[in-house]
């Protein structure tokens, strides 16, 4: 029996952390509330990271599916348009043209790929600061809110922010801490982004100038084959350096990446010939992918560079030769199990795996295990590129008996949501 929003709205003011009730229980009867009188298909609540710059899901209701703690992360810099208008009004619809510049930003990375028609989206406030959003999506039909459902949704955000306050004085330290540990990861890989992008940036110009010269100096030595070759391989040379100074530039900026709610299970069907191909004659790549997969938020390019880079790496811990497995499947993380599955993608080897003491530098920048044919930079990419987009790399070796790396990313909505 549908739900009036005046119901809806008592429910809410009724629900609390009492009688040893958890903050998730809570969440998930507020959502469950509203879902019901506002006939929506999917409630999420988003908090702020440190900084205001970053958004991070920390629950999605959709009736009909588990509900889940997320972890997909929204980007000032991907939707200013968006994070402007949720410090400015008390709710924002996104209608048709209701709002035509956030309903530009959101239309193809966020809202066609889910099957969203229209969202209305409330600011959770606390002492008087935006700490958050409550998201209210509409995936059916186009839809105009009406005003009753602005005043419900201003209720739940506002009952969120009463339950997160409560939740605060109960168990501070043990709800955050997950949420610090990885604003920090993402602080400090934004910070190593932005000192290598610029000792890339000026190391580029120098090179890009010797390279200048070193073609007039070509033009002027087309007697001399044993100087010619001599110039063509201190050119090749300054080559791989502009390329590393490149790869340098690229950790430092995510402003052009163009992140997206993608299906990695179909996104793999396709790349999965690049990847054979790149892993040579010696080795197989194998896939395994028996489920459906929710989709994840990020940028596609991205992604698939990560699994290249590993990839390559697996190739090379197999000199002789073998199997590369690569697994993709729904998974809590090993000590998180209450923060619900994370879109996995599982990259194995049956190589010389590697000892604690080079697991523990594998992610600092320039540190290689190739000798003078790495550049060290790979598994910073790696990390900062699944980092930025919410989730966790986490690395399972030992000497003798391969490797195994787990892309963790957290979902946009659930399996065939």
């Amino acid at each position: 029996m549908p739900v009036s929003h005046e119901s809806a709205q008592l429910a809410l003011a009724r629900i609390s952390l009492a009688d040893q009730r958890s903050l998730r229980q809570a969440l998930r009867e507020t959502t469950r509330t509203t879902a019901a009188a506002m006939a929506v298909e999917r409630i999420s609540i988003w908090l702020f990271m440190p900084g205001s710059q970053v958004i991070r899901c920390e629950y999605l209701h959709q009736p009909g599916q588990p509900d889940a703690s997320e972890g997909t992360l929204l980007h000032r810099e991907h939707f200013p348009q968006y994070f402007s208008a949720i410090e400015r009004q008390r709710a924002v619809p996104v209608a048709d043209m209701s709002h035509p510049a956030i309903l530009q930003e959101f239309l193809a990375p966020y809202m066609q790929p889910l099957g969203i028609t229209a969202m209305l989206d409330a600011p959770i406030y606390r002492s008087g600061d935006v700490i958050g959003i409550v998201c209210h999506e509409q995936c059916s039909q186009p839809r105009e809110w009406t005003v009753a459902d602005v005043q419900l949704a201003a209720s739940t955000a506002d009952t969120v922010a009463r339950l997160y306050e409560e939740a605060a004085r109960q168990q501070a330290e043990l709800m955050l801490h997950s949420h610090e540990i990885h604003a920090q990861a993402l602080e400090q890989a934004a910070n190593i982004g932005r000192m290598a992008a610029g000792v890339a940036h000026d190391f580029n110009n120098i090179l890009h100038a010797i390279l200048a010269w070193g073609d007039l100096l070509r033009s002027h030595l087309d007697e001399d084959r044993d100087a010619v070759m001599l110039l063509d391989k201190q050119l090749e040379a300054i080559e791989l350096g502009t390329a590393l100074s490149r790869q340098l530039m690229d950790i430092g900026h995510h402003n052009s990446s163009e992140p997206m709610a993608i299906d990695v299970q179909a996104m793999l069907q396709r790349f999965l010939p690049a990847l054979r191909n790149a892993a040579g004659k010696g080795c197989s790549v194998t896939l395994d992918c028996r489920t459906p997969l929710s989709r994840v938020f990020i940028d596609e390019h991205e992604l698939q560079r990560v699994l290249l880079n590993l990839l390559l790496n697996a190739r090379d811990a197999m000199p002789g030769g073998g199997t590369i497995h690569l697994r993709l499947y729904e998974a809590p993380r090993k000590g998180n199990i209450d923060q619900g599955p994370y879109v996995t993608i599982e990259v194995a080897d049956e190589g010389c795996g590697m000892d604690d003491a080079t697991l523990q530098q594998l992610f600092q920048p320039y540190f290689t295990t190739k000798g003078s044919n790495g550049t060290g930079l790979g598994m910073t990419v790696v990390q900062q590129v699944v980092t930025f987009a919410g989730g966790f790399v986490d690395v399972e070796s030992q000497p003798g008996c391969g490797t195994r790396f787990f892309i963790r990313l957290p979902r946009i909505g659930a399996v065939n949501g």
